[in-house]
């Protein structure tokens, strides 16, 4: 049996000898090329709690991580795991049972200017792990900005390399894009979604497929997200049927009734919090009251 403590840190934020504060400021416009993200700075540490045999065969019977952010950008994360790991001449596995105690989403976010999130990630999952690949089962996650949570269950595979790959078959429970109003304050007045989702390609090239339901109707979408030189960009179409316009904008003041509509959604920006772009609707049917 092996217990151990394996103490780390990265750089504390004070002890730096260029203040993260002073990071240059993009020029009007900012051109993404020219943001330097931040560096971890905060003590971690990982404690484990294993048995293993001359075979290589590992129990893990605890492996707790933690990560403090001291650049003020996040705050405590936590993850821990258990399971077994084979570490034999020829064959190198684990399966373990991953718990997400609270990963500070703003950490990450501080790392990846694209992605300016500001919520906290829970959740468990079954990972299966080759050199070369993660297969995903009984993933329950929720994500959580202020009083609002979104959750998705599944299973998947994420290819390893020097592009990871995803291929992800959820579902939302709900799918609230009011967990997300933090970070993207027009989404905290939209309405709860509920329906499969699956996720294809790469974190520069992800593909998406949803079929939602709201409170009134049914939603559909087929889209495509890509990071560029210049920025982000979203592309696809936004199907509706017998669909509430009261319902779907979350505004009382908002027309009711019951569309039919297809949408084709074309947006750019510096980043997801800068889209901008068109929408092109067609196949417009249906009734509508409170004009």
């Amino acid at each position: 049996s092996v217990r151990t403590r394996i103490p780390a840190s990265t750089p504390s934020a004070s002890a730096a000898s260029t203040p993260a504060a002073a990071a240059p400021v993009p020029p009007a416009g900012g051109a993404r090329a020219n943001r330097r993200p931040s560096r971890p700075a905060g003590p971690s540490s990982t404690r484990a709690v294993a048995q293993g045999d001359p075979a290589g065969r590992v129990r893990i019977r605890t492996l707790d991580a933690r990560y403090a952010d001291e650049s003020g950008a996040g705050g405590i994360s936590r993850v821990t795991a258990n399971g077994d790991v084979m570490l034999g001449n020829d064959t190198q596995t684990a399966s373990l049972r991953v718990t997400a105690h609270a990963v500070d989403a703003r950490t990450l976010a501080s790392l990846d200017s694209t992605m300016p999130l500001r919520g906290i990630l829970r959740g468990t999952m079954n990972v299966d792990a080759t050199p070369t690949t993660l297969r995903i089962s009984r993933a329950d996650l929720r994500y959580t900005e202020g009083d609002s949570t979104l959750r998705l269950t599944g299973a998947g595979r994420i290819e390893l390399g020097r592009t990871a790959h995803v291929d992800l078959k959820l579902d939302a429970q709900p799918l609230a894009p009011s967990a997300l109003g933090l970070s993207f304050p027009p989404l905290a007045a939209l309405p709860s979604f509920a329906g499969p989702v699956e996720v294809r390609g790469s974190a520069n090239d992800l593909s998406l497929t949803a079929g939602l339901r709201p409170a009134g109707g049914s939603v559909t979408f087929a889209g495509r997200y890509r990071t560029t030189e210049r920025g982000v960009a979203i592309n696809g179409t936004v199907r509706l049927r017998d669909a509430d316009p009261r319902v779907l904008a979350g505004r009382s003041t908002a027309p009711s009734g019951r569309l039919d509509a297809d949408v084709l959604v074309d947006l750019v920006g510096d980043s997801l919090a800068a889209l901008t772009g068109k929408a092109e609707v067609s196949q417009l049917a249906g009734t509508e009251t409170g004009m």
